[in-house]
């Protein structure tokens, strides 16, 4: 995979990613923190998602529900996977660098799979990050 080299931080909480930028933690794209700060707010100042679900809200990732999880980790990407069986749902987000281009960039693509055996509607609701890199 060829493209423009970036640096991206990320734990084992929330929805994983807590910085990334593509010269110094001085210039970042997402805000540099240390590990322990970044541990604390990575919930909660990084990305989310939300969903409304049979009329309730729903934060796939939260600290708080015990689906199950996965993270997965490759050389060029990371995907964080969770199965929530009482409201029949698989979330999936996957986060990658920009290949092929001249210039940094972090991708994050989200999947929602509806595993119960009715049409449902959802309401997602992302967190948008729109900075520019000099």
């Amino acid at each position: 995979i060829f493209g423009c080299p970036m640096w991206v931080f990320y734990t084992n909480r929330g929805q994983a990613i807590t910085s990334a930028g593509a010269h110094d933690k001085d210039r970042a794209i997402i805000e540099f923190q240390p590990a322990n700060k970044a541990y604390r707010s990575v919930a909660l100042k990084c990305f989310r998602t939300f969903l409304k679900v049979d009329n309730k809200f729903y934060e796939p990732f939260s600290e708080t529900s015990d689906n199950k999880k996965d993270m997965r980790i490759t050389s060029h990407d990371l995907t964080l996977v969770e199965t929530n069986q009482k409201l029949k749902l698989k979330v999936e987000v996957n986060y990658f660098t920009i290949p092929n281009e001249q210039f940094p960039g972090l991708a994050r693509t989200v999947k929602i799979t509806n595993l119960a055996n009715k049409p449902r509607n959802s309401v997602l609701d992302p967190r948008n990050l729109e900075e520019k890199i000099s």
